[in-house]
């Protein structure tokens, strides 16, 4: 094991993810490198993902972890080195700061929180920001995206619209 404090974090660095949370991230690796070959067993870094907060049956996490377990097999080993952990790690992270950004937004529109967002918001927000559009087009944006109909979108409506569009 590389104790942390000779670990060179600049030769990890990805962006989003800071310079104290690489180091928590080799410190929790580390625990599971208990022959200190740099590799750690799959099933393992799931419980040091748990360790660091993160849950296990996160979709994408879920994904990633299988896909290096399939990748393996072929190998015959099932294990991680720090640099697939990190980028686990990093795809968790982006996932959930865009998820924080899209909920901002979202807080932005539902001026008066009811925690959906209706016509009467679309309306304010689009004057506001100098947008012209008709009261039919309006309606016919809520409408496709309130899944449970009624003309109210929820977060989650709202967030499955936008990351559709951000991240195709």
């Amino acid at each position: 094991n590389t104790p942390c404090g000779h670990f060179s974090w600049k030769k990890f660095a990805r962006p989003g993810i800071t310079q104290d949370e690489l180091v928590e991230m080799k410190e929790a690796f580390d625990l599971f490198d208990v022959a200190g070959c740099g590799v750690v067993d799959i099933r393992e870094v799931q419980t040091a993902l748990q360790g660091l907060g993160i849950d296990s049956n996160n979709s994408t996490l879920h994904s990633m972890l299988s896909e290096l377990s399939a990748m393996d097999g072929d190998t015959g080993t099932r294990g991680m080195n720090f640099e697939q952990f990190i980028d686990v790690m990093a795809a968790r992270s982006a996932e959930r700061d865009s998820k924080d950004d899209i909920q901002k937004v979202f807080r932005l529109f539902d001026e008066d929180h009811k925690g959906y967002l209706t016509v009467a918001n679309l309306e304010k927000v689009c004057k506001q920001l100098g947008e012209q559009y008709s009261a039919e087009d309006m309606k016919e944006m809520v409408d496709r995206a309130a899944v449970g109909g009624g003309g109210k979108v929820t977060f989650d409506d709202f967030y499955a619209v936008l990351a559709r569009r951000v991240f195709p």
